[in-house]
């Protein structure tokens, strides 16, 4: 047995021991080596001292597994009475300071802004920043929102809209409805069981949950939550150790995830200054500032010359459909269709990479102009700026299979397992509202006739 005493000895780059749950863990190799998604500079302000509260909140018991065995040096004495100072350094949050459901007055919100609104009165700020911030100024987020708001309907009278069937298939999978809850992570933050209320309220309302693979809880919980027959698929990055990338793929075989999506667009992570700043330290030094990598992920464990052969490679040792996610612009989007890819997804990562990105929206244009046989050949996917169930009929209407949507859900969290099930109902309501309104009643009837962009970034009416 160790004592809290012991640990604290071990505070320097040459020597580094943590406590997490009770247990001790040398970190120092770890920690040299590069391993830890949030840089050097957080494991050196807990090194010495006891991480749990900050790491619970935070991670999944399953990122233990990226330190070796021989790191575990035994637990902390029952008997040791001593505390240490505990200073949170990246949320400002503890488990009993989150946000408690009956505070936050579900019943008034009608729309998804008005999640937004509410969870920045009511997150921590650090939470907030995390689920609020984007690349640079934040333009390509705004812009994200607004560009959806470019294309005008052009409803058709005179037809039958008693009945609107909104089922559609996405990779091989059924669901009732054609949205899905995009990969997106930190919901933990904001309350202790996470993307579990992603999927639990996926399940109920039978739309597809994207996990990603930072969630804060393990794959198996998630799986677990799941209910009997609903699918999941699993958002994953393509590490610089083939091996880890590997490890991701045979859990989601082996917990029966459908389908994976393969993150190209975040090779090297963006400038999120919003993040950064809500994390760094009163007093401090400029190494201290440089070394805070914002939303707590280090980009050197992902491969950065990604190519052709990577993707050959993920296709040779998984028998799942494989959706390649991060497409921005027409060019890669026919590579991907030349390449056999069959589902693509437009993303710019809701903004947070790069500041000056195209919106979806843009892209699909884009497609529509330079390549549109690829609508014939390939499914669609798009996520980004979707406020509205307007949003998400545009989208189709121009093409797109189904509309991811992130961080409301995110802020849905702090009313508990009653959120994300509210903003998917709302969704439904306006999704069905839009298409009673164009006279649509299938998703199957939905096409660029129901739309118009004319004159925007000069793409004419097609």
């Amino acid at each position: 047995m160790l004592t809290r005493a012991e640990v604290a000895e071990h505070s320097t780059s040459a020597s580094s021991w943590i406590i997490l749950n009770d247990s001790v863990y040398d970190i120092t190799d770890f920690m040299a080596g590069g391993g830890h998604p949030g840089g050097q500079v957080v494991l050196k302000k807990w090194a010495g001292k006891d991480a749990t509260e900050q790491f619970n909140l935070i991670h999944s018991a399953e990122a233990l597994d990226r330190l070796s065995p021989s790191s575990h040096l035994g637990n902390i004495s029952s008997e040791d009475g001593e505390t240490l100072q505990v200073t949170t350094l990246s949320t400002g949050s503890s488990s009993e300071e989150r946000v408690k459901p009956e505070r936050t007055g579900l019943h008034r919100l009608l729309s998804l802004l008005d999640f937004e609104v509410a969870a920045e009165k009511l997150l921590q700020p650090t939470t907030w920043a995390y689920f609020k911030s984007a690349a640079d100024d934040e333009l390509a987020s705004k812009r994200d929102r607004q560009a959806w708001s470019n294309i005008r309907f052009r409803p058709r009278m005179f037809r039958d809209v008693r009945e609107a069937d909104l089922r559609t298939k996405i990779m091989g999978q059924e669901f009732d409805f054609p949205f899905f809850i995009a990969p997106a992570s930190g919901a933990k933050q904001a309350h202790p069981e996470g993307e579990v209320l992603f999927t639990k309220a996926a399940g109920k309302k039978k739309v597809l949950h994207w996990v990603s693979n930072f969630a804060g809880r393990s794959k198996e919980d998630l799986a677990d939550a799941a209910l009997p027959g609903q699918p999941l698929f699993l958002q994953i990055y393509l590490m610089s150790d083939r091996d880890a990338t590997e490890k991701q793929v045979r859990t989601a075989e082996r917990l029966g995830f459908k389908a994976i999506a393969l993150t190209i667009d975040a090779v090297v992570i963006g400038n999120r200054e919003r993040d950064t700043r809500a994390n760094l330290p009163e007093d401090g030094n400029r190494e201290e500032t440089v070394g805070v990598i914002a939303g707590g992920v280090n980009t050197s464990l992902f491969k950065q010359n990604l190519s052709w052969d990577d993707i050959e490679w993920l296709r040779s040792i998984t028998s799942l459909p494989i959706a390649i996610k991060g497409v921005q612009r027409w060019e890669d989007v026919l590579a991907c269709a030349e390449h056999g890819v069959k589902t693509i997804y437009l993303s710019n990562h809701g903004g947070r990479q790069l500041e000056g990105a195209p919106t979806a929206v843009r892209t699909l244009l884009e497609i529509r102009q330079r390549c549109p046989a690829v609508f014939e050949t390939c499914d669609i996917l798009v996520d980004g700026g979707i406020l509205r169930g307007s949003d998400v009929v545009k989208a189709l209407c121009l093409g797109a299979r189904g509309v991811g949507v992130g961080r409301p859900f995110l802020y849905s969290v702090i009313h508990g397992e009653k959120g994300p099930e509210a903003v998917i109902d709302i969704l439904i309501n306006e999704v069905r509202t839009t298409m009673g309104n164009i006279g649509a009643s299938s998703i199957k009837d939905l096409n660029a006739n129901y739309v118009s962009w004319a004159g925007l970034w000069g793409a004419p009416h097609l």
